[in-house]
């Protein structure tokens, strides 16, 4: 089971600074490391960085990041410049390669004023050292020191630690990597602590001879949450998003924990996307504390499990889930967050954003606009009663009686698909916690039904596409999670779709009729343009008796053009299962067409266009006959 991060791990995490302070500070040599082990993401890395930050007055930590090295030489490097920070500054470089320069040309170096540019390092390094510095030695050291790394005399080993972190994450070979430490250790008898995630190491054989020789102690990091969490706030600009972020913090734990993330690094790259989400966002809508709290969950729950994840499937299965029976079909932000019909700015954009990173501007605004955080200065009677538990009883009664007159009367103003639901879910709501007892669910089916047919005589809802999981209202249906509420689901989106399916037809007819005219003209581009948006779809099975006779009397050029179009379509095109289900419905045509030419005696017919009616039954047939055979394989 994965442990979830909570303020009960401080006290342990209390113990590992006071065993890491006991070493450091040990006098006599120790030979042996401490290593810190965890995940990635799990705080190792923010905990050594707190320790170093915190001691750093009374110990010289030297901290080196393995993570892409690919060298010892570069490792070299890397401890050189957290051991001389200013000596490997841009300017101390410049002023290094002056000096060697002046040397090799056998010219004098004021080692004084040199020393002199920053005085501070030498007053730091002298803390270090059993003796005074002399500059000419020094200088000399600071020249050789990456080619010998014989520096050794001028350290004292008991007030420094080397702290090696992402041992795993290094491109130096294993062996090398835990050679120098254990050179390190047993060697220099100098004290290191390393930092790794054991799962990611390759050459586990050689890691596991190298821990029981050279690790003495060995801790796994825990972590206080909500100490990372306001740490990571400080990384935040906007004073509005801070306190938001404050806020919620809690609700960010659960998420956080609900969705199993247990990855601080996710977490810290999540609030910065938060806000550069949050600063294209119009700055009236950001003091909408409801609002924000809203945008808070959607936002941490879909960008954290993605980041996770690195996978929309979860997403995907809110849309799928509904259709399917069963837990394991159920989306994990369902189950654990309830997060479903009520998405805020609907699972395309969030689809868009997380895959793409698209994220427009204006769209945004729009999306935030649409909400009904900010429709309008008064709230919409059903928003009010959506939040029931603001209103006093007088109030309730007043706006549920008014709500329950309306769908009696399928008012106009909930013809949007959206709000229509919202307000058959608050009815369903009150009527299975027994506060409406005049209505029951014959009723409430009934009545949709009557509804439905009003508002679908009305150009909203043969103009506007309904998606059930792109609601714009921010607010999730009340009765989400019933039974009575998914059956209703099913009549609306089967009604919808009905009201889909006669206009996608009324606009096949049209193209049919097109594509006759242009057959008799030929125009094989404009054919060919029509043919091309139904290369998934079911088209020919439309055709009237009297179209199909129109083609008959097609000139030969056209019927050549036709035979072609039936060939590309059904003989040379591959039909996979979806492809043969749209198809399947055209079998009709074919066969129609097929008994037209047999009727039509074609052998009167001149050459010329006897060849045309020829060439074109025996593709029909062919057509025909592949169509069969894909009937078969698909029963």
């Amino acid at each position: 089971m994965e442990k979830e991060f909570d303020v009960c791990d401080k006290n342990y995490n209390q113990n590992i600074e006071n065993y890491l302070l006991q070493y450091c500070n040990y006098e006599n040599s120790l030979n042996f490391a401490v290593l810190i082990k965890g995940k990635w993401g799990s705080g190792k890395t923010f905990f050594i960085k707190n320790f170093i930050e915190n001691k750093k007055k009374e110990i010289k930590f030297i901290y080196v990041s393995l993570f892409g090295l690919s060298n010892i030489d570069e490792v070299s490097e890397k401890i050189f410049e957290a051991f001389h920070p200013i000596l490997s500054s841009k300017q101390m470089k410049f002023f290094s390669a002056v000096a060697q320069g002046a040397i090799k040309f056998g010219l004098r170096v004021d080692l004084e004023n040199l020393i002199s540019l920053d005085k501070v390092f030498k007053q730091e390094l002298e803390k270090y050292v059993d003796i005074k510095i002399d500059e000419n030695v020094l200088i000399k050291n600071i020249f050789s020191w990456k080619k010998t790394n014989k520096n050794d005399e001028i350290i004292n080993k008991n007030k420094i630690v080397f702290v090696f972190d992402d041992l795993e994450r290094s491109l130096i070979d294993t062996k090398q990597s835990l050679a120098l430490i254990n050179d390190f250790v047993e060697q220099k008898d100098l004290k290191v602590i390393l930092l790794c995630n054991e799962e990611e190491i390759e050459d586990k054989k050689i890691y596991n001879k190298f821990k029981e020789k050279v690790i003495g102690k060995e801790f796994e990091i825990s972590f206080d949450f909500k100490e990372v969490y306001f740490s990571f706030i400080e990384i935040v600009e906007g004073e509005n998003n801070k306190k938001f972020l404050k806020k919620y913090h809690l609700l960010i734990k659960d998420i956080f924990n609900k969705l199993k993330i247990n990855n601080l690094r996710i977490l810290q790259q999540t609030f910065v996307e938060f806000e550069l989400f949050a600063n294209n966002i119009s700055k009236k809508y950001l003091d909408n504390e409801e609002f924000m709290k809203v945008l808070i969950l959607h936002f941490f729950a879909f960008v954290m499990y993605y980041k996770k994840s690195n996978s929309l499937e979860e997403l995907q299965k809110i849309e799928s889930g509904f259709y399917k029976e069963g837990e394991e079909n159920r989306s994990i932000f369902q189950k654990k967050l309830n997060i479903s019909f009520g998405i805020l700015f609907g699972i395309s954009f969030w689809k868009k954003f997380l895959k793409e990173g698209y994220l427009n501007n204006l769209e945004l605004n729009k999306y935030v606009e649409n909400t009904v955080f900010f429709k309008s200065e008064s709230k919409p009677d059903w928003v009010k009663l959506w939040h029931y538990w603001e209103l006093d009883e007088e109030e309730f009664d007043n706006l549920l009686s008014k709500i329950k007159k309306q769908f009696f009367n399928c008012d106009i103003k909930f013809e949007n698909f959206y709000i229509f639901l919202h307000v058959i879910g608050i009815i369903i709501f009150f009527m299975e916690n027994e506060i409406i007892n005049d209505i029951n669910e014959k009723y409430i089916i009934k009545q949709i039904y009557k509804c439905i047919e009003k508002f679908k005589k009305n150009n909203y809802w043969t103009e506007k596409k309904f998606d059930i999981w792109n609601n714009p209202t921010g607010l999730g249906y009340l009765s989400e999670n019933s039974e009575l509420f998914d059956k209703i689901i099913d009549i609306f989106i089967n009604e919808i779709n009905e009201i889909e399916r006669n206009k996608k037809n009324k606009q096949k007819i049209k193209d049919l009729e097109n594509i006759v005219l242009n057959l008799k003209e030929n125009k094989k581009e404009k054919v060919f343009q029509v043919l091309k948006k139904y290369e998934s779809d079911s088209f020919f099975d439309l055709f009237s008796e009297n179209q199909i006779d129109s083609l008959i009397k097609l000139p030969s050029n056209s019927l050549f053009l036709l035979n072609h179009i039936i060939y590309k379509r059904y003989i040379s095109n591959y039909l996979d299962k979806n492809l043969c289900k749209y198809y399947l419905k055209e079998l009709s045509f074919l066969r129609n067409f097929q008994d037209k030419i047999t009727e039509h005696n074609i052998t009167k017919l001149i050459n010329f266009k006897q060849l045309a009616f020829k060439t074109l039954l025996e593709n029909i047939r062919n057509a025909i006959e592949k169509l069969e055979k894909c009937k078969n394989e698909i029963s």
